[in-house]
């Protein structure tokens, strides 16, 4: 049989759903925003933004605390280190993790509010 028979089967790694609620304004941006650059879907656009993200955070690591305003240089500096370390089997898991400890931190602040 000729070679232009043959069939490619293609298997990608597997994968995870993440839920993230965000307010509505947000979503509306981040549509405008893949739309216009012609992704194919938001999913397509957010997994994208997720990777350069995390790809930025672990090239600056704690310098990332001064690119990002409102957010507490201890907050960075632990993100950016369960990111360089992550031994983890796929970027959802980090995604996962990472969304873990920021909530952990968020948890910490209100209590030190509440506690003030």
């Amino acid at each position: 049989m000729s070679g232009d028979r043959d069939i490619d089967i293609i298997v990608s790694s597997p994968k995870k759903v993440v839920s993230v609620k965000l307010d509505v304004e947000i979503i509306d941006e981040i549509d405008r925003v893949w739309r216009s650059l012609g992704y194919s879907n938001r999913s397509e656009f957010l997994r994208e933004a997720i990777l350069f993200y995390l790809q930025f955070v672990k090239r600056r690591g704690a310098a990332v605390s001064s690119a990002i305003q409102g957010r507490g240089p201890e907050t960075i500096e632990a993100l950016a280190e369960v990111v360089e370390d992550y031994e983890g089997d796929s970027i959802d898991d980090l995604v996962k993790d990472v969304s873990s400890l920021a909530d952990a931190v968020m948890r910490e602040k209100r209590r030190r509010v509440d506690s003030a």
